[in-house]
């Protein structure tokens, strides 16, 4: 998972061979969303709403962001 593309993205993933490299996103069969699991343990609803740049925050640590959303 590269969190490239938004949740249910009407654009499909795209696999180069390199899983680095590719552009993929969240999916799910949950009408609005997609059920995420954090690494700390807790799940939530991520709405398909969500803007791209948050949910990319919220998939890495790399950036030393602080997630207050929840």
């Amino acid at each position: 998972m590269t969190f490239f593309l938004s949740s249910n993205s009407k654009q499909a993933d795209c696999l180069n061979g390199q899983a680095t490299n590719a552009l993929m996103g969240p999916r799910s069969y949950h009408p609005g969303g997609v059920n995420g699991l954090f690494c700390e343990g807790h799940c939530s609803f991520l709405s398909d709403t969500l803007e791209q740049s948050v949910m990319q925050a919220l998939a890495t640590i790399a950036g030393g962001e602080v997630n207050k959303a929840f």
